[in-house]
């Protein structure tokens, strides 16, 4: 922590660097390729503000559009979106109200 001219303390972070980023992207390509998955791939920080984006050959225009806001929602609710699309699927359709909300576990 270090100090502020007001006199108050100002809080650290870690957060997550480029490189992380990309190794999680890797990760996930891995994951994609393994189950011949078809997708672009978005990493954002604890904000949900874009890190590293990877397109894919072949994915749909909207792909990409769609791997980052799933990222961000991942996010804002802190939980994988197949959980939000579970809850949408049972009946809960607030959901559907959350601006920029993507509940759907599968992108293009």
């Amino acid at each position: 922590m270090s100090a502020t001219p007001g006199g108050g303390e100002l809080l650290t972070k870690k957060s997550l660097s480029l490189e992380n980023a990309k190794k999680i992207a890797a990760g996930a390509a891995a994951e994609a390729r393994k189950n011949k998955w078809n997708l672009d791939i978005a990493v954002v920080d604890d904000g949900g503000h874009l890190i590293y984006f990877e397109r894919t050959d072949g994915t749909l225009l909207a792909s990409a559009d769609l791997a980052i806001g799933k990222a961000r929602t991942a996010v804002a609710f802190q939980r994988p979106t197949k959980a939000l699309e579970d809850a949408l699927n049972s009946g809960q359709y607030a959901i559907l109200s959350y601006p920029n909300a993507i509940p759907a576990r599968a992108a293009c």
